[in-house]
């Protein structure tokens, strides 16, 4: 184990040597990239790790060095095993990476550990959305998609409603909305004033959806507009500012 140590400084010494010809940072180039030791999704700092060597123009050796210098664990110990690590391609080295390391899960699995994902009591919205985020991963959605499922996943039905009805049209606005929102267990304050109130039939205050005048909205049908031709991402009177949501904890 010492010796795997000694290698990473010797690694992470070349690596300056190596960064100061081309000018590059070796601080700035280090602090962008995390270490990686064969736990966390692979696929993901892989492609942190090729966007860095693209975007810095590395060189192979320079690939090399940072490649080498960020990994730790098993990770680590893996590639100390091949006898030609040193001198092999590194785009070949990447590849065999992604073999070792890679989920196993199925697709299957995958979307559905991603579906049922849920909003939790006591979980910081921001928490829930970056591993919202984090599980789309492997299945590519757009970000309409990415946007109602994870509202899907927002189990306090007042909530996942307003957030429908908001229509927000990026991952952004969805989370500056819910920023400040923090699931609880308790129960809404009594005494909850008219102005407060909003209907889930045609989304004005005043009133509750029972007593709502309006021709009732149809199961299925756009949060938005009532429209049973498109749901909400799809709707073409989605708004386009951002209105946060009201800081209540919801029960």
């Amino acid at each position: 184990m010492a010796e795997v140590e000694s290698r990473a400084v010797s690694v992470s010494a070349q690596l300056q040597a190596e960064i100061g010809e081309s000018k590059i940072s070796k601080e700035m180039l280090l602090s962008i990239l995390p270490e990686f030791d064969g736990n966390i999704n692979s696929d993901v700092w892989m492609t942190q790790w090729e966007n860095v060597c693209n975007v810095y123009a590395l060189s192979e050796t320079n690939k090399r060095m940072l490649l080498l210098s960020k990994l730790k664990g098993k990770a680590l110990q893996w590639i100390h095993s091949k006898p030609k690590f040193a001198i092999v391609s590194v785009d070949l080295l990447i590849m065999e990476m992604k073999d070792i390391f890679r989920s196993k899960e199925s697709k299957l699995q995958l979307r559905r550990k991603f579906e049922t994902r849920k909003w939790k009591t006591g979980e910081a919205f921001i928490d829930y959305f970056n591993d919202k985020v984090l599980l789309s991963e492997p299945m590519q959605l757009t970000e309409d998609e990415l946007i109602e499922y994870t509202i899907e996943g927002i189990t306090d039905e007042q909530l996942r409603i307003q957030a429908y009805m908001q229509c927000y049209s990026t991952k952004a606005q969805l989370l500056q909305a819910f920023t400040k929102i923090k699931m609880k267990g308790e129960k809404f304050p009594i005494g909850v004033t008219q102005r407060e109130t909003r209907c889930y039939n045609c989304n004005s205050h005043g009133h509750l959806a029972a007593e709502c005048k309006k021709p009732k909205r149809e199961k299925g049908a756009c949060y938005a507009c009532g429209s049973m031709n498109h749901r909400v991402f799809e709707c073409p009177d989605r708004k386009k500012s951002v209105q946060l949501v009201d800081e209540y904890n919801a029960s």
